[in-house]
């Protein structure tokens, strides 16, 4: 199964799954999600001898997933900080078979930043009125990001981003990515949410944008300090689901927050 192939089966599920607009089916799949992206981020980091303690830091990683069935942001925090809190419970359990017990925190907290409270802001967002629509808007925005960066970037990229970070993306790739983006969304708006202004739907769409971009790249650091090419296998021609979703990551919460605040 090629690329493309794995692309349009992907998009159609979740093109599904979001028109089923079923608050509790979305929930169960984005902690489904999560899930599969906390394993994949701790099979990565953890070194051999931390391993061991990955099952119990992907059931703490689920913390704020959980929490995100109240619908609101405060009790999401409450889940991440209680997660925070239970990770250094179980550094306190593990700290005498550690060689630096302090890069096991971070590595806890980052997942946990990162994943837990990234990816449960994409429950909250599903909760808003208008909620699957907005869902829909992002997903325009990261799959329009992603695939105008490519194309872009292969024929256009010669100014390198972050080549130190990724050598592969170029900022001629961030504006053709950015176009896309904005292009989609200004047409998709006027079918979902015609009622919000195009001026501030503009400037929201170029915000999400740079932000989800800063989630890949945050991704990529991560991979590229652990020495691995992509976050796993789940998804043939992918990587793994980590990969897919890093930009979401960042954009999620960046999205919910612009409309919490009306702000968009």
């Amino acid at each position: 199964m090629n690329r493309l192939t794995t692309g349009l089966i992907i998009s159609v599920i979740w093109l599904a799954l979001l028109f089923s607009q079923s608050f509790t089916l979305l929930w169960l799949v984005f902690t489904a999600i999560g899930g599969l992206a906390l394993h994949e981020y701790f099979s990565m980091c953890l070194s051999k001898d931390e391993a061991r303690i990955k099952p119990i830091a992907i059931i703490i990683g689920l913390i704020p997933f959980i929490a995100a069935l109240g619908m609101r942001p405060d009790l999401v925090f409450a889940g991440f900080f209680i997660s925070i809190f239970a990770s250094a419970l179980l550094l306190f359990t593990q700290y005498a078979r550690l060689d630096n017990g302090f890069i096991l925190l971070t590595k806890l907290c980052c997942g946990l930043t990162l994943i837990s409270l990234g990816a449960s802001h994409l429950s909250l967002l599903v909760a808003l009125p208008h909620g699957v629509a907005w869902l829909v808007i992002l997903t325009i925005i990261t799959i329009a990001s992603d695939t105008g960066a490519y194309y872009a970037g292969s024929n256009f990229g010669k100014t390198k981003l972050c080549p130190a970070i990724s050598p592969a993306k170029t900022v001629e790739g961030l504006i053709g990515g950015m176009i896309a983006s904005l292009v989609l969304v200004m047409i998709a708006k006027i079918f979902l949410l015609p009622h919000i202004s195009s001026i501030t739907m503009f400037f929201a769409t170029i915000m999400i944008t740079l932000i989800g971009v800063g989630g890949d790249l945050t991704e990529s650091i991560i991979k590229r300090s652990c020495r691995v090419k992509d976050s796993g296998t789940i998804l043939p021609g992918h990587g793994g689901i980590l990969d897919r979703i890093d930009s979401l990551l960042t954009a999620a919460p960046t999205m919910y927050y612009l409309i919490h605040f009306n702000l968009i």
